[in-house]
C-alpha cells in the first residue's frame, strides 16, 4: 500500500503559524516598559475580548510586557483550556502583573459585541428597534447612545458586557505553543513575560511573513538566538516534522478533551487505517 503524507505543510486549510523567538538582547524590562500601554483604573486593568484574539493575521511581533501578558491569557486561559487550568494560570498571570504594576490589584475582562439597531422616527420623537422588528423611515441623525456609525438609516454601536468573563482565544493550530515552549525550555511564565529576550510572532502558514523576513535578513537575524519551532527546510525526517507540528499543538494536560489537535501525520495515518478497515469489510 502506498502511504502519502504531505511534507512541509499543514494538512488543513490556512491556519496560524505562531512562533516564540529568543533574542540575544537579554534583561528584564524597566519600570517604564512594564507600565507601557497598561492603563489601570480603580486598581483594575480591564481587558476586552477584542484585545485577546490571536489568529493568523495580521502579522505582528509581540515584544512588550503588555502584549505578552495578553497573549499568555489567550493562550493559557482561553477557550481551549480546562476550567481548573484556566483558573490556575489566570491567578498566576494576575499575580505577576500586580507584582510589576503595583497600582494594579486585579485584571478584569468583558466581551465586546456589536448589534444592529434602527432608529425609527416620526419627525418629533424616535426609538431604537431591532432591525427585524418592522419598517422604518430613512433619516440622517446620530443618537447620543453609544458609539454609532452606518448609513442614513442603519446604525451599529458597540455594547460592553462587563459580566462576561472572556479570556480570549489563540487559533487552534498555535493554541499549545506557549505551554510547550515553557515546558521544553524549563522556563517560568514570569521569566517569559518579564524578560525582553522573548517575543511571540503572529503569522499564518499562507503568508510566512516572518520566515521570509528572516531568510532574506530584512530583520536582524544576528540578534536572534532561537526560533521555536524551527523553520522547515523540506529536508526534515518524519520525526522532526512531527516534533515541529507538536510544538504548536494543544496537549491533554491543559486542553478540554475535544480541543487538542492531531498532527498531519496522525491524521494521515488514521485515514490509512480507516481505508484498510473499509477494505476488510468489503
Amino acid at each position: 500500500m502506498k502511504r502519502q503524507i504531505r511534507m512541509g505543510c499543514f494538512e488543513s486549510n490556512s491556519s496560524s503559524m505562531h512562533s516564540v523567538v529568543t533574542s540575544k538582547t537579554t534583561g528584564i524590562y524597566t519600570p517604564e516598559e512594564f507600565h507601557d500601554r497598561i492603563w489601570v483604573h480603580n486598581d483594575k486593568w480591564h481587558l476586552y475580548s477584542s484585545e485577546l484574539e490571536f489568529g493568523r493575521s495580521p502579522y505582528t511581533i509581540l515584544c512588550t510586557f503588555e502584549e505578552k501578558v495578553k497573549y499568555a491569557i489567550a493562550s493559557l486561559c482561553g477557550v481551549y483550556t480546562k476550567d481548573e487550568v484556566r483558573e490556575k494560570y489566570l491567578t498566576e498571570i494576575e499575580n505577576i502583573v500586580c507584582k510589576y504594576i503595583p497600582d494594579c490589584k486585579e485584571i478584569t475582562f468583558s466581551r465586546e459585541y456589536e448589534e444592529r439597531f434602527i432608529r425609527e422616527t416620526d419627525g418629533e420623537s424616535f426609538r431604537w428597534i431591532e432591525e427585524d422588528e418592522g419598517e422604518y423611515e430613512p433619516h440622517g441623525e446620530y443618537d447620543y447612545r453609544g458609539r454609532v456609525y452606518g448609513d442614513d438609516n442603519t446604525y451599529y454601536f458597540k455594547c460592553m458586557e462587563y459580566e462576561y468573563d472572556d479570556t480570549g482565544n489563540v487559533d487552534h493550530q498555535s493554541a499549545g505553543l506557549l505551554h510547550n515552549f515553557l515546558e521544553s525550555h524549563n522556563l517560568s511564565l514570569e521569566e517569559f513575560l518579564t524578560h525582553r529576550e522573548y517575543w511571540v510572532v503572529i503569522d499564518g502558514d499562507e503568508y510566512c511573513e516572518f520566515e521570509k523576513q528572516y531568510k532574506h535578513q530584512i530583520i536582524n537575524v544576528n540578534n536572534i538566538a532561537e526560533v521555536y519551532p524551527k523553520f522547515l527546510t523540506g529536508n526534515e525526517s518524519e520525526q522532526e516534522l512531527i516534533e515541529c507540528y507538536k510544538a504548536r499543538e494543544t496537549v491533554p494536560e491543559i486542553a478540554e478533551e475535544d480541543s487538542y489537535f492531531r498532527t498531519p501525520f496522525e491524521i494521515g495515518i488514521e485515514d490509512i487505517e480507516d481505508e484498510e478497515v473499509n477494505k476488510d469489510e468489503e
